[in-house]
């Protein structure tokens, strides 16, 4: 038997670009899906004239462009009007009340120590600060699952309860559970009125044409076949049409060829 290390090195003959074949950095693939686009910027714009926008509970499979396709529309509106404040929070990573409302009063401008501070504290201090600078908030709250899971969901509640002449708040909630707000207090759901999204899976033409656009920019010329990519799309949308579990495919096939070779 040949030695391993023969191969080793054989991916970085067929890989020409490795970053365009990780799912971690899909980009914004959503081109051919405009309709869910306009429909976001529609409830959104409002905010970026002073006035108040929907609030939105975007749900869908995962892998399904939710959160690229926010973040791709939060850029949008930075460009439209830059005096919002556009932010972008994910639940996992800052989980409790008091960490998104540090990360609020941070990007305004006016860092808090949470040391001693109350978050009803800290949060009056935010509409103080929005108010002074006029500045609307946008806030996602994406994988909005890690609050409901700690039953901290302070920071919407306090956002319920802003009179609508003390300050703009928008919020975009983003989960995979399209039934996770049904364990939010009826009275918080009441007053922010989140309007349901669904965001579906790709379709299989969908994800053909996002697997050939990555791999013409990650893979060597004649390294793949489109059978392949086509394969791959399939299995991808019996998957409820998960973008990243076809990239994360796509990437192994290099893996493949190298198996094939020894």
């Amino acid at each position: 038997m040949e030695p391993h290390f023969q191969y080793a090195g054989l991916n970085a003959r067929i890989i020409k670009n490795e970053t365009a074949l990780m799912a971690q950095t899909l980009g914004h693939e959503n081109l051919c899906r405009k309709e869910y686009e306009d429909r976001l910027i529609a409830a959104i714009k409002p905010i970026a004239h002073g006035n108040s926008c929907e609030n939105l509970f975007v749900h869908g499979p995962a892998g399904s462009g939710k959160t690229t396709m926010i973040k791709h529309v939060l850029d949008q509106l930075k460009l439209y009007n830059p005096r919002v404040l556009s932010l972008y929070v994910n639940c996992w990573y800052h989980s409790t009340s008091m960490a998104i409302f540090t990360k609020i009063a941070d990007a305004l401008g006016e860092p808090v120590s949470r040391r001693g501070r109350a978050t009803d504290e800290i949060f009056d201090r935010i509409i103080e600060l929005m108010k002074y600078q006029k500045t609307p908030v946008m806030l996602v709250l994406d994988e909005i699952d890690g609050l409901v899971h700690r039953d901290d969901t302070r920071v919407l509640h306090n956002i319920a309860r802003i009179a609508p002449d003390e300050a703009r708040f928008g919020v975009i909630g983003i989960s995979d559970d399209s039934h996770v707000l049904s364990r939010v207090h009826t009275k918080i759901r009441d007053h922010l009125r989140f309007t349901p999204f669904e965001i579906k899976g790709y379709n299989k033409e969908q994800l053909f044409g996002l697997l050939k656009r990555r791999a013409e920019t990650g893979l060597i010329e004649d390294s793949y076949k489109d059978e392949s990519l086509d394969r791959i799309a399939e299995l991808a949308f019996d998957n409820n049409g998960n973008g990243k579990f076809a990239l994360e495919l796509l990437w192994k096939v290099p893996s493949t060829q190298r198996q094939k070779a020894m």
